[in-house]
C-alpha cells in the first residue's frame, strides 16, 4: 500500500467511530491536542493498528500494545460484564478496540504532561507518554521507529484533512 492509500485508510479509521471524540473525552475534562487524529496514530505507532496482533512479549497486547501496568494505572477499563479482578481481564480488554481505547484514553487523561519540555502539552507530549510511561516521558525517542510512524502518520492525517476543506 503506498504512503497516501494508507492515508487514506488512516483516516476512515479515525472517522469511522472507533476513535471517536466523545469517547475520548470520556465524561472528565478535555486534555490539549488529544484528538481523533493523535490516538490513530499513537494506534498506527504502536502496531500499525492491527487488530489481530494478539499479545507479545508475555504483556503487551492488542493494537495499542498496553501492558497489564498501564490497564491499572489506566483504572482497569473492562468490557461489559466483565469484573477487572477475574483473570484474563487484562488481556480481553487491550485485545478489543474499544475498550483498549478506553485505556489509553483513561491513561492519557490521568497522566498527562509535558512530557517533551516544550511548554505546553499536546499530542507530541502524549505519543512519549503512551510509549515510555508517566515517569520517563522526558526520554528522547525522536530517533525510535515508533515516533517516526507517529509523526508520518500525523503528517499524514493533517494533509488529508487539508484536502478535504
Amino acid at each position: 500500500m503506498d504512503r497516501s492509500s494508507h492515508a487514506v485508510v488512516l483516516l476512515v479509521f479515525a472517522s469511522c467511530g472507533v476513535f471517536s471524540y466523545a469517547q475520548l473525552i470520556d465524561s472528565r475534562q478535555a486534555v490539549p491536542g488529544w484528538t481523533e487524529n493523535c490516538i490513530t496514530c499513537i494506534c498506527e505507532a504502536s502496531s500499525g493498528c492491527n487488530e489481530t496482533i494478539g499479545c507479545i512479549d508475555g504483556n503487551y497486547c492488542g493494537m495499542f500494545l498496553i501492558g497489564d501496568e498501564y490497564w491499572r494505572d489506566a483504572e482497569s477499563p473492562v468490557l461489559d460484564g466483565d469484573d477487572p479482578s477475574d483473570p484474563g481481564a487484562f488481556q480481553r480488554c487491550a485485545l478489543d478496540p474499544f475498550c483498549a481505547s478506553k485505556a489509553v484514553n483513561r491513561y492519557i487523561q490521568k497522566f498527562a504532561q509535558d512530557c517533551n519540555r516544550d511548554r505546553r502539552i499536546n499530542c507530541d507530549d502524549h505519543v512519549r507518554l503512551h510509549y515510555l510511561g508517566q515517569t520517563q516521558c522526558s526520554i528522547r525517542i525522536n530517533h525510535l521507529p515508533y515516533y517516526q510512524t507517529f509523526r508520518t502518520c500525523m503528517r499524514a492525517l493533517s494533509a488529508e484533512s487539508r484536502k478535504g476543506n
